[in-house]
């Protein structure tokens, strides 16, 4: 795949090194335990985060489908977490083409996304 200083890709579909695996949420498997084992003054709270959690975990399986249709010759990570020291980031996915790296994080929003000529973004609500 590399040659000297340039990556040079063999292939020219997606290829997720490291696949999007909604099942293995560690956090939203933590708070399904929680929950059985709270009374019943802090269900709601537990109920809230995991709806959170699977709304963007649904983001995520979105993104993940549109990357593997994508027909681009591209590397796919999911999930990835980096640490230095004492910083530590974690990155929804990385996307790798023979040009440049994309950093991807994902967020589930209601309505539409507009950009305008001078590259303003604005929500927008239906009804």
């Amino acid at each position: 795949m590399s040659t000297g200083n340039k990556f040079q890709f063999e292939f020219n579909e997606p290829v997720f090194l490291k696949e999007y695996d909604r099942e293995s949420n560690l956090q939203l498997a933590q708070l399904t335990d929680l929950l059985e084992k709270v009374g019943d003054d802090q269900k709601g709270i537990i109920e809230e985060e995991i709806k959170k959690i699977k709304a963007g975990l649904y983001g995520e399986k979105n993104v993940a489908y549109e990357l593997q249709t994508s027909f681009l010759p591209i590397l796919c990570l999911h999930n990835i977490r980096v640490e230095y020291r004492d910083y530590s980031a974690q990155f929804d996915f990385v996307v790798i083409t023979n040009k440049c790296i994309f950093v991807l994080e994902t967020k589930t929003m209601l309505g539409d996304i507009i950009i305008d000529s001078y590259g303003n973004f604005t929500r927008v609500f239906r009804n």
